[in-house]
């Protein structure tokens, strides 16, 4: 896809607004959380430490293991988003 000059700086402008920007949701101790939460479900799973319950789980404690690492990793968890809820102590106030 090409760009002209006027294209790229439009594309920037609208990249820098705010209301696309995405922001961290997740607080630090969260983060924490739910790295060390999805982290030890994946060890469980790929271990076969479940026992009985890993037939039934398998493929729901894998997902559930990758939306962990993966919200406590980047910050931003897109269920919080929709919910509104943020574990962030420095919230940016929006005003419009």
């Amino acid at each position: 896809m090409r760009f002209g000059r006027l294209g790229i700086w439009y594309y920037a402008t609208l990249l820098m607004k705010s209301d696309t920007m995405v922001f961290n949701n997740v607080g630090s101790t969260d983060r924490i959380i739910r790295a060390l939460a999805g982290g030890s479900l994946a060890v469980f799973e790929l271990t076969g430490n479940l026992g009985n319950f890993e037939q039934y789980l398998h493929f729901f404690a894998i997902g559930m293991a990758v939306w962990l690492l993966g919200t406590g990793m980047t910050g931003n968890c897109p269920t919080y988003t929709l919910m509104g809820v943020s574990t962030c102590s420095n919230m940016f106030d929006e005003e419009e």
